[in-house]
């Protein structure tokens, strides 16, 4: 096992397990693979936690051995958590033994609760969380060979998803509103590079994604962009997160029950595109939103000028 320490609180421990291990009982959702989302979660749980908490010891236990951690294991606890967490457990096999860390746990509800619950309340709490240096770096020198200009939109197609496939659309339904809007905005395709093989993109857009791009380079890409669009997964909570404005391509818009996943704003706006529109109304709506938003920055400096 890595031990990491990153704080020296020392107050009533407490401790949050990514894998579920000491389950509370009858909790079919706990634990498991923590993926892109869950982690964009996770961050904000730890984050009101520590809010309230200032001076308590908290250890997290990362698992990246779990199927659906794939991807997601490239953002780390020691980055998810750094002004958070005083000591990360990160498990080296998906075989090793853990045991109970000392002190209360926190993980004892869904998250997706919690972020219904976050989403209503009267936030004091505003992210300030950033992709890594390296990870930037990397973005910008994509950028520049690509020669992508400024102002550029990321889209990151969801046609694949392997449970809750109703967050899916056709690869061919994301490729129809890519072609529409690449002529009119700088368009940067996010994803894996299976997308080579499911869609067959127009030549002025820039398929980024052929680089086998990480999630976190991925973040550092939104990061930089105008305005992002995505469909129901993690890039798209992390990029309201990151405070770029979002066009969520949803299946429905309302909370289901006691939980809900839309994106949260945090100062720039959400915008919801449902995933059942064709792909001219889609496009008409991301050009309209990057137009109003582009149309606003060129304002705000002509004031401060």
């Amino acid at each position: 096992m890595k031990i990491q320490k990153l704080g020296n609180r020392t107050k009533s421990p407490a401790f949050f397990d990514m894998a579920g291990r000491f389950r509370p009982a009858r909790a079919h959702w706990y634990g498991q693979g923590f993926r892109i989302g869950d982690r964009a979660a996770a961050h904000l749980y730890l984050k009101q936690w520590r809010q309230r908490y200032p001076a308590r010891r908290l250890l997290v236990v990362e698992d990246n051995w779990i199927e659906g951690t794939e991807y997601s294991r490239w953002l780390p606890a020691h980055w998810l958590f750094a002004d958070v967490a005083d000591e990360i457990w990160s498990t080296e096999s998906a075989k090793e033994v853990v045991k109970r860390p000392v002190g209360e746990p926190l993980y004892v509800e869904t998250l997706w609760a919690f972020w219904k619950t976050f989403a209503r309340s009267e936030r004091t709490l505003i992210p300030n969380i950033e992709p890594d240096g390296l990870a930037s770096t990397r973005a910008d020198a994509i950028l520049q060979d690509f020669k992508v200009p400024a102002g550029y939109v990321t889209v990151q197609p969801l046609f694949d998803a392997a449970y809750d496939r109703h967050r899916n659309q056709t690869a061919g339904w994301w490729q129809a509103v890519i072609e529409r809007i690449a002529g009119h905005v700088p368009t940067v395709v996010l994803g894996v590079p299976l997308l080579a093989k499911q869609m067959k993109l127009p030549h002025n857009c820039y398929p980024l994604f052929v680089r086998g791009l990480d999630p976190m380079v991925s973040l550092a890409l939104i990061r930089k962009a105008a305005l992002h669009v995505g469909g129901a997964t993690g890039t798209t909570l992390w990029a309201s997160m990151l405070r770029v404005p979002t066009i969520a391509a949803y299946n429905g818009w309302a909370s289901t029950g006691s939980t809900d996943v839309r994106p949260i704003s945090f100062g720039q706006p959400v915008v919801y595109s449902p995933l059942s529109d064709v792909p001219d109304a889609t496009a008409v709506r991301i050009i309209r939103v990057h137009t109003e938003l582009k149309a606003g920055k060129q304002a705000m400096l002509a004031g401060v000028c």
